[in-house]
Order: structure tokens, then C-alpha cells, then sequence
């Protein structure tokens, strides 16, 4: 299980409006709700849970498809908000996308208990795919909006220096910014150095951003 634990500190591009919702990714093929998580929950106050429902990846001379989709062996525990996130391979935008229907559809039928306000996206995108990515995400937010939701997705460090993506909101990864296996590197999760040298236009990122 990886559990990457996320603070939201507020839009980063402006002024601090609401106080921080703290808030989990739950990173796994099965969800479950024992007593350890409840308890990390409530310590922690966490309000809001990111939760993968599937993977989308690309096999060769295949269309791109859901992969390891999540098992829902105990439901959410109540007063916490969900985000289904899914994760896609920067393979699958190496072509002009056809899969934003049945990604909603797939997503829309996990999401019936939930009572879902937004969709998110991870996405690893490059300057090679920027263009089809953007094209999927226009299309998904299409659908989206028709539904009620808002869609956001995930921005990488390397990507604040890109444009940005066409959605309403994005979440700054602010983690692994050095290489663990290099003993010499004593933050490898999280280097304030490092992320300096990345965030100085922040102000001026035309998407509103989380961290």
C-alpha cells in the first residue's frame, strides 16, 4: 500500500481564502477500512481522500484500457470527501485520444455511493504529448461539466514551465525531488532547494493549484 499524504496549504497562486483540508492519496488495488486507518484518519483530521480507481495503459498495436481497478472492500468512512483519481501512461497520448467517454462511463459506474463533486488525473505528460493530453482533458471536461463535476489533474514540478492544462484545477506533486538511491542526498522526498529553482512564476501559473 502507498499512501502518499498530501497538505493542501490553499490555492498557491494567490491568497490563502479557506483554511487547509488535509488530505490523503490512497494509492492501492483494494480499499479497505480497518481500524489503523480509521484511527490515522481521525488523528490527522483528514477530510478529503484522493483514491485511484484504475490505471490506463497501453499495450503495443492496443488501444489504451483500464487496468488493475480498485476493490472497494469497505466503504468510506463518512464525512470524508472522495476524488477518484486515475492514472494514466504518458503511451496512451502518443495518439489522438478516444477513450474520454468510456473512462467517464467506467469512472460513473464506481461512483454510485460516493456522491463525487470532482474527478483528478495523473498524468506524467511531456512536450511530446502535451497536445493530445490537452485534447483528451478538453474532452473530459465536456463531459464533466454536462454531469456537474469539476475535473482537475496533477502538475509536476517540471511541468509549472509548460502551459497549463485546460481544467479547473491543478494539484502541485510536491515530492521525490532527488534520487533515494544516492546516499549522499539527505532529502530525497522533499528538498525546499530544489523546489525553489521550479516555483519562483508561480503567481503568474494560469491554473488555480493545490500542494
Amino acid at each position: 500500500l502507498l499512501v502518499a499524504l498530501a497538505l493542501f496549504l490553499g490555492a498557491c497562486s494567490g491568497t490563502r481564502q479557506k483554511p487547509p483540508i488535509r488530505s490523503l492519496y490512497y494509492w492501492s488495488t483494494t480499499f479497505v477500512n480497518d481500524s489503523l486507518k480509521r484511527q490515522f484518519y481521525k488523528a490527522h483530521n483528514v477530510q478529503r481522500l484522493y483514491i485511484r480507481y484504475f490505471d490506463v495503459v497501453k499495450k503495443p498495436n492496443q488501444e489504451p484500457l483500464p487496468n488493475a481497478t480498485i476493490d472497494f472492500k469497505d466503504s468510506v468512512p463518512q464525512g470524508i470527501e472522495v476524488i477518484p483519481t486515475v492514472f494514466i501512461t504518458n503511451e496512451c497520448m502518443r495518439q489522438p485520444p478516444q477513450f474520454a467517454e468510456q473512462l467517464w462511463q467506467h469512472i460513473r459506474q464506481m461512483n454510485e455511493t460516493h456522491g463525487v463533486k470532482k474527478i483528478q488525473i495523473d498524468c506524467d505528460w511531456s512536450k511530446q504529448t502535451q497536445d493530445v493530453y490537452f485534447q483528451f482533458l478538453q474532452r473530459l471536461h465536456q463531459l464533466l461539466a454536462k454531469a456537474g463535476l469539476k475535473l482537475s489533474v496533477t502538475i509536476r514540478l517540471h511541468q509549472l514551465g509548460m502551459q497549463a492544462p485546460p481544467v479547473d484545477k491543478g494539484t502541485l506533486m510536491l515530492y521525490n525531488t532527488g534520487d533515494f538511491r544516492q546516499l549522499t542526498n539527505q532529502k530525497p522526498i522533499l528538498d525546499p532547494e530544489v523546489v525553489s529553482q521550479y516555483i519562483g512564476g508561480l503567481r503568474s501559473y494560469s491554473l488555480p493549484l493545490n500542494a
